[in-house]
């Protein structure tokens, strides 16, 4: 009865009665109710000693409720939290999830995250299950501390742990967010809590009005404010208050104005806070008679002021010099428990002493002193500073003569200001008082000795006094002293050659943040004399100090000198400077710019060593870099990671990624890519667009492209001038056997339609279309039509007409154009060149070839026909200055130049001409080095990229070099050995089915890869053995015929770039038998026409014959089982019977 009486009365509030009650009989817990609901924490530990006293020894509950005052009282200092659990535990008690709940609330209030974590991990450790209370407490502690990803983290385990997210969950993620200032996330959080089925309350409405208000957003958070009223959810004390204070601060003190009596008319009570809020608006606002006012009104409603409130006031009284109202003012703040801070007092002393109001100034004094026990030293600077500084010094003469130690602050105040008033007598005579009294402080008074010679001019007793502290091992505590002895030695002429001033004056100055004149005094230096290391230490420690670490180092980063940003960072480590993140990022972005993959990696595993999370910001300019040089895997790495942390793949990131892969032509994960685009719900922007455009064409899908650009236009996006080029190429691919352009056409006049004006490379390809396609007049009218334009036109241009031509064998036509383009003033170069140097190469006939190429030396270029016709050694310098000379032209001029020559070259059987021409294009650096290898457990070799003659001279340059190392026996041989041909083709030439014709008529053991396309793959030791005992292989030396052939050796069918004698047995082969192995096409190869064809039809009689008894049978004939197979059929049989036995 007793006990319900007195929580009744707690619930009331009628804590006195409640308190009386309680020390008439003895009630326990319940006492302890009234005292926590008035958030009197000290009643609260009172009343536990009492109940201590009394036999009663407290029992949970009872903490559970201390805990409760000590977090509602705001008393939460670091420490006090895992202090009250300290002392729960050594009552011999047990917390439980009230407990640990009151407690991580109270850390989020304050907020303190390590002691939340501590307390979290201790509920966890001691198998007290968290409840939704927990994890909300726990969420507000990480929203309060700016730790939004673990915010993020910990809501999403809520599900997974059995709860379901309430209102309050919602409110502490938004919290979260809007502290971030991440309004598209808030947004997100709203739609999310609207869905689950909770409304938007008024703590949801004041977390966005602040966070918009914050952001300066002010009309944006009076919409929501706006919007919170016609929902019907009520403003409360704390929606006004937060916007009273924003309009106050955005110095819109009309509209706060409005909004208090707006508060006055919902009949919502106004808080401290509220009445604070507006008064510092009207100060702010220069409106000092309103916030008077204002203050009178709080006063009155019965709200006691706080000490930010009473200090508004009195700034407002002393600058109207009301010392009447100051001190009245000044006696109640004393009375309720407050005091000014001590600017305010210095500006109180200093409107005393102009008022000359001393016995005022007394009363102060007085009660620092006395009542406030405040220190000397500040007492006396707080004096002297507000010009009372003859009373200042007085009062701390008195203290030293008792044996007070007065700090060098206080003393270097006193002197400074002697010193700056000129009253240098008075300053001479407190040094002497100091040096007689005062025994501790005469480092000090030395100093200042030294300023008082400096300021004097009398440089020796400067310098004397200096020598003085320095035989005491003692350093200039002040700067200033140092620059006094520094200017005065230099403008006496006389060199001051200890380092030491110089180094304590410039570590000063980074103090003082004044690290441009710490930069002045080192510039000086180096002019009189080395600098030392010290020096250098002291520079850069006042770089650190001064906050300006990142500044040198973007200084370094700007002159482009990333290597001795090193220097500065290890300089910065030996000094024990910790590294900012900031710093850490700067060099990671400075090196990404660079594109140094390497550096950037070994930053970024050392700034996860010292303890930093990589940012979002961070892992986009990663994946960046990886994505534009190729790194698949370590992107992918990268990717793995981001998501592993929490991070979701934004636009950025995915558009790197799509341009990667469409890079290196993935475009299964490309389009793996577009879908996880379209599920994350992300609105693809222009790049995206683009890219997708271009990974289509590329894919040969060019239906799927036009589809994305009609999505463009639709979405007023224009497509970049490369996105048509590579969907123009496209549709020339496509089309050109059908020798349907109107795609190509339309896709042209599409871009002029959009403002996009096609360029030179545009129509080129366009040319390029028609010609592959055999319509050789139609690329001479866009020729034509160039012509009546304004485009500068090139050797490009005439090129794709002339190749037409020449495609089409109309070498007359061809020639014509050429010397057409002559008129016009455009003289034929590299391009030319290899276009007829490839189309010779072809020729059927040699005297066609010659004609092209004679073209070529009638118009000053006869290179071609020399290699041709002459001997090597009288065109080796010529083709070495020639080379030297096209290396730096645009459009792999050497390359392409190269392989045409070479084409040529193997085709007219000029193949020792070839082979040296070959190994020269290896050592200037047109062809890799490593285009083919014979080495230690590595022979291989990769001829992507070649012309069908440039990978025959490479393909037997290699298999001579296999054919050494097999017969010397090194060196060795891997288990297999790989060529790389890929399946590309190069001017209509596949590289792959030319180097497989010519290995398998020579019966060569190399079989196409079943895992990957473009791979030829030989087991080393049937090469081996090929190598030394094939007929093929007697003689792999490169030879020059003698005589040049009637006709081409080579023939192009289908890709293939073969012997032309072999050309009647494949097409009979590949008419007939359709794909056949190796051993097979060689064995047929072989053989005389009358043979091969009785071979064929033997060999096709027995299949017919397999096939009509597989019928008869109903079944298909099973493969007959090698061997080996066998013998490993039978080992498994026979292991599996004696399994079964025993």
């Amino acid at each position: 009865m007793l006990a319900g009486i007195i929580s009744i009365l707690g619930r009331h509030c009628q804590y006195s009665l409640a308190r009386e009650i309680f020390e008439r009989s003895v009630a326990g817990n319940d006492a302890v109710v009234p005292c926590v609901q008035v958030r009197r924490f000290d009643d609260v530990r009172n009343l536990l000693e009492e109940m201590r006293s009394r036999g009663l020894e407290p029992d949970l509950i009872s903490f559970n409720t201390l805990i409760n005052a000590r977090a509602k009282s705001g008393q939460m200092p670091t420490g006090s939290a895992l202090q009250l659990l300290r002392d729960v535990r050594q009552s011999g008690l047990r917390p439980d999830t009230i407990t640990y709940n009151t407690l991580i609330s109270a850390c989020s209030g304050v907020p303190n995250f390590e002691e939340a974590k501590s307390i979290f991990e201790d509920m966890l450790r001691s198998k007290c299950q968290p409840d939704l209370w927990t994890y909300n407490a726990m969420i507000s502690v990480y929203g309060r501390c700016r730790m939004t990803h673990e915010a993020e983290q910990l809501f999403h385990e809520i599900t997974c742990k059995g709860f379901s997210p309430d209102a309050v969950s919602y409110n502490s993620i938004l919290y979260a967010f809007a502290k971030e200032g991440s309004a598209d996330k808030v947004e997100s959080v709203c739609e999310k809590m609207i869905k689950a089925g909770f409304n938007m309350d008024e703590i949801t409405y004041n977390t966005i009005i602040h966070m918009f208000g914050k952001q300066g957003r002010l009309d944006l958070a009076l919409q929501f404010y706006d919007e919170m009223k016609q929902v019907g959810c009520n403003p409360d004390a704390v929606t006004y208050t937060i916007l009273i204070d924003l309009l106050g601060k955005a110095k819109r003190i009309v509209e706060a104005g409005k909004v208090m009596s707006e508060m006055m008319d919902a009949r919502v009570s106004p808080t401290l806070r509220t009445f604070s809020a507006l008064i510092h608006g009207y100060v702010k606002a220069g409106m000092r008679i309103e916030a008077e006012k204002t203050f009178d009104s709080m006063v009155r409603s019965g709200i006691k002021p706080d000490s930010f409130a009473y200090s508004v006031m009195l700034d407002i009284f002393l600058r109207a010099c009301n010392t009447k109202r100051v001190m009245g003012l000044y006696r109640e703040m004393r009375r309720d428990g407050f005091r000014p801070d001590d600017i305010l007092y210095q500006f109180m002393i200093a409107v005393f002493a102009k008022e000359n109001k001393v016995e005022l100034i007394d009363e102060i004094v007085t009660d620092m002193q006395e009542k406030l026990s405040m220190n000397l030293n500040v007492v006396s600077s707080i004096l002297i500073k507000g010009d009372c500084l003859h009373k200042g010094v007085e009062i701390l003469k008195g203290a030293i003569i008792q044996g007070f130690e007065p700090n060098n602050e206080c003393l270097s105040t006193i002197f400074d200001t002697y010193i700056s008033t000129g009253r240098y007598e008075e300053a001479q005579v407190w040094l002497h008082f100091l040096k007689d009294k005062a025994s501790g402080s005469q480092n000090w008074v030395t100093e200042a000795s030294i300023l008082m010679n400096c300021v004097n001019h009398n440089v020796n007793a400067a310098l004397e006094e200096y020598n003085k502290l320095r035989i005491n091992g003692v350093l200039f505590p002040r700067g200033e002293t140092a620059h006094h002895l520094v200017v005065l030695a230099e403008s006496s002429g006389t060199f001051l050659n200890d380092t030491s001033i110089h180094v304590n004056l410039i570590e000063s100055y980074g103090k003082l943040k004044l690290w441009q004149r710490a930069e002045s005094i080192v510039g000086k230096l180096r002019i009189q004399s080395c600098v030392d290391r010290k020096v250098w230490n002291a520079l850069i420690s006042a770089y650190a100090e001064s906050e300006t670490v990142n500044g040198l180092v973007q200084a370094l980063i700007n002159d482009g000198r990333l290597n001795e940003i090193y220097v500065v960072i290890q300089e910065l480590q030996d000094m024990d400077l910790r590294i900012s993140k900031s710093t850490i990022i700067l060099m990671l972005d400075a090196f990404t710019r660079k594109g140094d993959i390497f550096e950037v990696k070994k930053i970024y595993h050392g700034m996860k060593a010292a303890g930093y999370l990589p940012t979002m910001h961070i892992y986009r300019n990663m994946i960046t870099l990886l994505t534009r040089a190729k790194r698949v895997r370590d992107v992918e790495l990268m990717v793995a990671e981001m998501e592993d942390v929490g991070f979701k793949p934004d636009l950025v990131v995915f558009n790197s990624l799509l341009k990667m892969y469409t890079g290196i032509e993935d475009f299964k994960k490309t389009l793996e890519i577009y879908q996880r685009i379209m599920e994350s719900g992300l609105n693809m922007n222009e790049d995206t667009l683009n890219t997708l455009i271009i990974m289509y064409s590329r894919d040969m899908k060019p239906e799927e492209g036009f589809a994305i650009l009609n999505e463009m236009r639709k979405q007023d996006i224009e497509p970049k001038l490369d996105t048509y080029k590579s969907l123009l190429a496209s549709c020339g691919k496509i089309y050109r056997d059908s020798g349907n352009h109107s795609k190509a056409e339309n896709l042209l006049n599409l871009m002029k339609e959009t403002g996009v004006e096609p360029t030179i490379a545009t129509m080129h390809m366009l040319m390029q279309s028609y010609g592959t396609a055999g319509q050789p007049q139609d690329a001479e009218v866009v020729l034509n039509n160039l012509k009546g334009s304004n485009f500068e036109l090139s050797t490009l241009i005439y090129c794709s007409v002339i190749e037409a031509y020449f495609k089409h064998g109309d070498y007359e036509r061809g020639i014509a154009k050429m010397l057409e383009m002559k008129n016009d003033g455009i003289e034929a170069d590299h391009r030319i060149w290899t276009c007829f140097i490839r189309a010779a190469s072809f020729c059927q006939h040699t005297q066609g070839a010659m004609l092209l190429l004679n073209t070529l030396c009638n118009n000053g270029f006869d290179l071609p026909i020399r290699l041709l016709t002459g001997s090597t050694e009288s065109v080796i310098e010529d083709v070495d200055k020639l080379l030297e000379k096209l290396e730096p032209e645009e459009d792999n001029a050497c390359f392409n130049f190269v392989n045409s020559l070479l084409d040529l070259l193997w085709a007219f059987e000029r193949r020792a001409t070839g082979s040296w021409l070959f190994q020269m294009a290896i050592k200037k650096g047109i062809y890799h080095h490593d285009v083919f290898r014979v080495a230690d457990g590595d022979w291989g070799a990769d001829f992507r990229k070649l012309s069908g003659g440039a990978a025959l001279v490479a393909l037997t340059l290699w298999l001579d070099y296999m054919q050494d190392a097999s017969l010397q026996g090194s060196p060795e041989s891997p288990k297999s050995v790989v060529l790389i041909t890929g399946t590309a083709e190069y001017n209509q030439v596949s590289l792959e089915k030319t180097l497989k014709a010519f290995l398998w008529e020579m019966g060569s053991p190399f079989l196409p890869c079943r895992s990957r396309t473009g791979l030829l793959v030989a087991k080393a030791h049937s090469l081996r053995m090929w190598l030394k005992e094939s007929s093929f292989c007697m003689d792999l030396e490169l030879k020059d015929a003698q005589h040049l052939p009637k006709l081409n050796s080579m023939s192009l069918i289908d890709g293939y770039f073969m012997r032309e004698g072999l050309v009647p047995a494949f097409k009979e082969i590949h008419e007939k038998l359709g794909q056949v192995n190796a051993k097979k096409f060689a064995r047929l190869a072989l053989l005389s026409k009358e043979s091969r064809e009785k071979v064929i039809e033997a060999d096709i009689k027995g299949r017919r014959e397999k096939m009509e008894k597989a019928k008869k049978k109903g079944s298909v004939i099973p493969r007959k089982a090698s061997r080996k197979r066998n013998a490993k059929f039978m080992r498994r049989q026979h292991n599996t019977e004696e399994a079964n036995t025993s």
